[in-house]
């Protein structure tokens, strides 16, 4: 389950030099009740949320305010995080397909100078990979 906090007390996350940061909440429920199974974290604010089977993981996109896009890895199950990924580009094609993507984020640049630069995310080995397109 993920939502964005309303701008309540205690909803933003920690405050940085720019003030309170925007957060994507996550908690875990179990089906079909919908219960909470208790597991809940607070990320940086997403803009897309999905999980991997591969890696039993959900992973997070969103953006920095220093032009990068960020990925959080977290267990699907317990919420914990295991990775943070950075992305040199603010602008940028997800290419997702649950049948073919498994373990994988597959990223194609869409601003200068990274126009057609893939970057490829390898969620089981905690890894990033940046291919220049062809000339």
């Amino acid at each position: 389950l993920s939502w964005e906090p309303s701008g309540g007390p205690g909803d933003a996350a920690p405050e940085s030099r720019e003030g309170p940061r925007p957060t994507t909440c996550l908690a875990a429920v179990r089906f079909p009740s919908m219960q909470p199974t208790g597991a809940a974290v607070a990320l940086d604010a997403s803009s897309t949320a999905l999980y991997d089977p591969a890696t039993s993981s959900i992973v997070t996109v969103g953006f920095s305010g220093t032009a990068a896009i960020v990925i959080n890895e977290v267990d699907s199950v317990t919420l914990r995080p295991r990775w943070r990924y950075r992305l040199p580009v603010s602008v940028a094609w997800l290419l997702h397909a649950s049948r073919s993507a498994d373990g994988y984020l597959v990223f194609v640049g869409s601003e200068q100078p990274f126009v057609g630069t893939m970057f490829v995310v390898d969620l089981r080995r905690s890894e990033v990979f940046e291919q220049d397109p062809p000339p």
